[in-house]
């Protein structure tokens, strides 16, 4: 399974949230990206963040 999290400091709207899931996974040892970077959740944040999604899933599909 490939899981990421992307979420900017600023996104109020989930930001918690992410970053509680992300401990959670970490305690329970389960492989994941997690990315934070400055922005919010809006089209620039994301129009930056999409690239770097592509990417994470080329790559998992090109092992499987």
């Amino acid at each position: 399974m490939a899981i990421i999290i992307d979420c900017g400091y600023d996104d109020s709207l989930v930001f918690n949230a992410n970053e509680k899931f992300h401990q959670r996974l970490l305690k329970e040892n389960i492989p994941h990206d997690y990315i934070v970077r400055p922005g919010h959740h809006d089209v620039a944040y994301w129009d930056n963040a999409i690239s770097y999604h592509i990417l994470f899933f080329k790559k998992y599909f090109e092992r499987a």
